[in-house]
């Protein structure tokens, strides 16, 4: 977070994406950025529950690498001409990676 107090490149790329006013501070800057990807959070939520609500059926893609003991696994849902990552996911244990085709 320090970095976006200190580097003058990425306090104007901020500025040209729309955020007008930068602080100084990195725990105003975290919760910035904490507040911005949850608001991302809950409009992806509310249009995942409409499009659920009118019957949209999803596709879920769930893609894994085994590193060692753990995996780590990314989970997307998709729609026709839409996708929503919902990122990775560790998993340990008895995680089993298969392709079935």
């Amino acid at each position: 977070m320090s970095v976006f107090c200190t580097s003058d490149e990425l306090r104007i790329s901020l500025h040209a994406r729309g955020f007008n006013e930068i602080p100084k501070s990195t725990n105003t800057i975290r919760d910035m950025i904490h507040d911005y990807a949850e608001s991302i959070r809950a409009m992806s939520r509310s249009e995942i529950y409409k499009l659920k609500e009118i019957g949209q059926k999803f596709f879920v893609l769930m893609s894994g690498v085994l590193s060692g003991i753990e995996g780590i696994m990314n989970v997307t849902l998709h729609i026709m001409g839409k996708f929503w990552s919902f990122g990775l996911v560790i998993c340990c244990g008895s995680c089993l990676f298969r392709n079935r085709r």
